[in-house]
Formats: structure tokens, C-alpha cells, sequence
């Protein structure tokens, strides 16, 4: 959208807060965190292989699809596809 936020910092910020009981989920959206358990992005799972993860910080946005058919999971090469994307960000400092 031509550089615009689609989102604003602090809606992304209540997007990732916690779900009372489920540390692992927000509102609406699965929490990614880093190894000190700081907010790094969010998460979405789709019926049939859809992914979807939005890394603010990095201003980075991956989406998956896939046609899903009967034994898909057992040739899907990308099942690590929330772990590989924030490996595409180079880390900070």
C-alpha cells in the first residue's frame, strides 16, 4: 500500500496480548516469541496449509498457500514454515 501501516504499532502491541490461561495466544492470533519470551510477531493458521506470519519490527509479512489434497503433509516441504520465517530477518544490533 505504498509504505503505508496497515496496522498501527499499538494495534499490533493488543493483537499479541496474551489470552488469560493461554500464554501461547493472543487476541485472535498465535504469539511469536523470542528465547526471553519478548512479543516478535504473530501467527495464523489456515484451514489446509494457509500460513500466515507478520513480524512488525522487521516489517515483514509471509503468507503460504497451498492446495491441500489426501497425503499433502507427508510432501509438504515447508512444515517449519513459522520457524524458517523469522530466520529471514537479520537479528538486530
Amino acid at each position: 500500500m505504498g509504505g503505508e501501516a496497515l496496522l498501527t504499532p499499538d494495534t499490533v502491541e493488543r493483537l499479541g496480548q496474551t489470552t488469560a490461561g493461554f500464554e501461547v495466544y493472543g487476541f485472535g492470533w498465535w504469539r511469536m516469541v523470542d528465547a526471553q519470551g519478548r512479543l516478535i510477531g504473530l501467527r495464523a493458521d489456515g484451514d489446509l496449509g494457509q500460513r500466515l506470519v507478520v513480524l512488525p519490527q522487521a516489517r515483514l509479512v509471509a503468507v503460504r498457500q497451498m492446495v491441500w489434497y489426501p497425503g499433502a503433509e507427508e510432501r509438504d516441504p515447508f512444515l517449519d514454515f513459522f520457524q524458517w520465517v523469522p530466520g529471514l530477518v537479520a537479528p538486530e544490533g
